[in-house]
């Protein structure tokens, strides 16, 4: 889930959250990938490979 919706599935205006995850302070695992910023259960997710 990237970070826009997982802010506005929590209540959280997703300007807030960017800024926690700039500050290192996002209460959930998160990491770029391309442009967007992902969170969750970053583990779990199956990985895709292109061949």
């Amino acid at each position: 889930m990237n970070l826009r919706e997982w802010a506005l599935s929590q209540g959280i205006h997703p300007q807030t959250a960017y800024k926690w995850y700039r500050a290192g302070t996002l209460p959930v695992p998160a990491r770029i990938v391309g442009q967007l910023i992902l969170v969750g259960d970053l583990e779990s997710q199956p990985s895709v490979s292109k061949p």
